[in-house]
């Protein structure tokens, strides 16, 4: 399994100090772990399409990716679109087995990029 190393700018309050940047490791979410908030295994969200607030289809998640601290991104593949993009977990809601993401097509499509 492989595993991609993101490094993060982490801002500290008000205080003139430059910003300390952090590595955190994510790597693919074993298939049988539930995701919260929605209350499936990886392996049933990976083969879920998400909708926008409208009820629009914006594209298929195709991996969950974690951290230490467990599941924590999905990936994303966009509607019409060869690409995968990398969207955090607080970004979703699931309701009656829709899931919806607060943003819009054009956002979707400049998130950061999974390449693995």
């Amino acid at each position: 399994m492989k595993a991609l190393t993101l490094a993060a700018a982490l801002f500290v309050g008000a205080a003139v100090m430059p910003a300390a940047a952090q590595v955190v490791t994510i790597s693919p979410t074993e298939r049988n772990v539930v995701v919260q908030p929605f209350g499936i295994t990886a392996g049933e969200l990976e083969t879920k399409a998400i909708t926008d607030a409208q009820g629009n289809r914006l594209g298929d998640i195709q991996t969950v990716l974690s951290t230490g601290e467990g599941p924590s991104a999905l990936v994303v593949r966009p509607e019409n679109s060869q690409g995968r993009v990398i969207v955090p977990l607080e970004r979703f809601n699931s309701a009656n087995g829709v899931i919806t993401v607060d943003i819009t097509a054009a956002e979707l499509a400049q998130l950061p990029a999974y390449t693995q």
